[in-house]
């Protein structure tokens, strides 16, 4: 008994703090517009509710029925499923509600919790009540949730979100990238790995099982069956060796800035499987020269924008040179190439008869 009155006592507290907020208005506004949508005249065409109606503002709304309070969240909230989150932390009732509601015509999402410095179990369940209605989404995006994503939540987005196109990831910290094969390949197009860890640019290439002639038959290798022991960067190279290809063979856009492990290697293995890039973003990664880029243009014909801004071993003067690269505005020209640093930021195209068309962001 006490626990039920501790609960009805903070459910009065949110509700009074969430009608002194400056969305209360708006949302008394709907749910009166959401009563007369529901308050059908009767067979007579008489319409017995119009004094419930008329005092709409003074209704106790944790009484009202599930499929008005349901009506009433949708025309607060619309498709903004953010939105509806909040409107479920105003009581039990209204939890209950959205936890039931479908969001099937959303087909955009963007989770941002800059504040979030911690984990917190009560908003992921959240997220994750949120992923499994929205089945029909097309763009997702957790851009600087650091402790919000993990490999278990893209698991649960692959097995949710079937016609998933564009995936952002920046700075997700906590993923490694061993769920990335429970994502739809076929529909993905755009994939942000920009400031995660270097896993999750090196499980993007697929390993084949090696065989073992003592079993007389396939086993995986012994990096995947050890999911506990992270392999360090030398491990990841060797094990890229024996690549068959992408995850994403259908990825047009792939960014893995600020990648450590990403070197001319790694841009050779994806100028050979990733034919169908067309924008490739490797802004400040360390390992990057003049080989690897130019090994991947090379290999790539569909390739037609390549991000390498900020990465200190690439020689931009031997690389505009080689592509006989014209700056697309008057501003690329600020710094006479003679004095070029890898500091610079600026656009120029290839003029030459193999690359034509190609833009360097450099």
């Amino acid at each position: 008994a006490r626990v039920r009155e501790r609960e009805r006592e903070r459910e009065k507290k949110n509700l009074r703090k969430w009608k002194n907020s400056s969305m209360h208005g708006t949302f008394h506004d709907d749910v009166q517009h959401a009563l007369r949508e529901a308050v059908q005249p009767d067979a007579q065409g008489a319409a017995p509710a119009t004094a419930a109606v008329a005092h709409a503002p003074a209704l106790n709304l944790g009484m009202l029925p599930d499929d008005l309070l349901t009506k009433c969240i949708s025309f607060a909230a619309g498709s903004n499923v953010q939105e509806i989150c909040r409107l479920s932390a105003v009581s039990q009732s209204f939890r209950a509600v959205a936890q039931r509601n479908s969001f099937a015509e959303v087909t955009t999402l963007h989770f941002s919790f800059p504040k979030l410095v911690r984990r917190s179990a009560e908003l992921r369940a959240q997220v994750e009540n949120v992923i499994r209605k929205c089945v029909n989404t097309k763009e997702l995006s957790f851009s600087g949730n650091e402790w919000l994503v993990d490999d278990s939540l893209i698991e649960l987005i692959g097995k949710s979100m079937r016609r998933l196109e564009r995936l952002d990831l920046n700075r997700c910290q906590r993923l490694r990238g061993s769920t990335f094969a429970s994502l739809n390949s076929e529909t993905l197009r755009h994939l942000s790995l920009e400031s995660c860890h270097y896993l999750c640019s090196e499980r993007l290439l697929t390993t084949p099982w090696r065989h073992d002639p003592l079993q007389g038959a396939e086993t995986p290798d012994a990096s995947e069956t050890e999911a506990s022991d992270i392999p360090s960067p030398s491990q990841c190279r060797a094990r890229r060796r024996s690549a068959s290809g992408l995850v994403f063979p259908n990825l047009e856009r792939l960014e893995i800035s600020h990648a450590t492990n990403v070197d001319d290697k790694y841009l050779t293995m994806l100028g050979r499987y990733g034919s169908k890039l067309k924008f490739l973003k490797l802004r400040g990664c360390a390992n990057v020269t003049m080989r690897g880029v130019h090994s991947l243009c090379v290999r790539l014909a569909s390739l037609r924008t390549v991000d390498v801004a900020f990465c200190p071993q690439l020689d931009v003067q031997l690389l505009t040179h080689s592509f006989e690269c014209a700056p697309v505005s008057q501003g690329s020209t600020f710094f006479s190439l003679d004095d070029w640093t890898p500091c610079g930021f600026a656009l120029f195209t290839s003029q030459h008869r193999d690359h034509s068309g190609l833009t360097f962001i450099l």
